[in-house]
């Protein structure tokens, strides 16, 4: 049985939301994506943030991208109000240009999580999109700050958020160098970072250009990593402070039919 957190009230409106959302979803999940949605969140921090803090999401962005025409086809922008910590660092605002009023005027995340879902699958159903995967620069979204937003909230984690593409993998095997960074693969490819860096509307924007780049460049970006639930919900679904999810490579030849507890690839700990 999955333990309730019990610092903020679940929201049954979003769970009802969530169930419907997640049917859907579940026959879309594929190798063969008509859509990518490409996410990077902005959360609570300190200048001596430890891996002990409690960080809350505190902008959530999405670009949607068709991979047919290769370009951005949808987005999605809110500020999310922390309840855990509402008052935000002063580091932390000038990090990512996040005012204190910007988030008081906020919605909490259950809420700004209920219209993504409703902006998102009202998108793919109004264009006959058939298929879709999230995309990330990097594993921490999806592995770290999502999956500890859904815990703090009392949200059963999505279905579609348990498996994701990391471009930083996709980029690396496609122009055969290291795992570079958002500003190194920009560097790499003669591009420019285009508006205020941390700034998650304009963070997500970019890693964007750098897949459209990627897709014209004749990449093929398939989902590359999952989290072990087995693993997940023992080490890290009971306790808000646990600094370490495991996060699993698959090839495209893993398919995404194996159970959910099936493990496979490398492991990865996030600190």
């Amino acid at each position: 049985m999955i333990r309730r957190c019990a610092y903020v009230k679940k929201s049954t409106k979003h769970q009802t939301r969530n169930d419907t959302f997640n049917k859907v979803v579940k026959k879309l999940i594929n190798y063969n994506y008509d859509v990518i949605c490409v996410v990077d969140y902005e959360a609570t921090c300190d200048k001596e943030t430890s891996k002990d803090a409690i960080q809350e999401i505190i902008e959530f962005p999405a670009f949607l991208v068709d991979l047919k025409n290769k370009e951005v086809v949808s987005t999605f922008h809110e500020f999310v109000r922390p309840q855990i910590n509402p008052k935000l660092s002063e580091f932390c605002t000038k990090l990512t240009g996040i005012t204190q009023e910007m988030v008081d005027k906020a919605e909490s995340f259950p809420d700004v999580l209920d219209r993504f879902e409703v902006w998102f699958y009202n998108f793919l159903h109004e264009h006959n999109y058939n298929s879709f995967a999230i995309a990330t620069d990097g594993p921490w979204d999806m592995a770290h700050f999502f999956s500890r937003q859904c815990k703090l909230n009392g949200i059963v984690f999505p279905a579609y958020g348990k498996r994701w593409i990391n471009l930083r993998k996709v980029f690396s095997s496609h122009y055969k160098t290291p795992q570079f960074c958002l500003n190194q693969m920009l560097s790499y490819l003669d591009m420019q970072f285009a508006g205020r860096r941390h700034s998650g509307f304009d963070d997500t924007m970019n890693i964007t250009n750098v897949l459209i780049r990627m897709l014209r460049d004749g990449a093929n970006p398939i989902i590359n990593e999952r989290i072990s639930w087995h693993q997940f919900d023992r080490n890290c679904w009971g306790d808000l402070r646990c600094g370490v999810v495991r996060v699993l490579y698959n090839k495209p030849s893993d398919g995404l039919n194996q159970s959910d507890s099936e493990d496979s690839g490398d492991e990865q700990h996030f600190h």
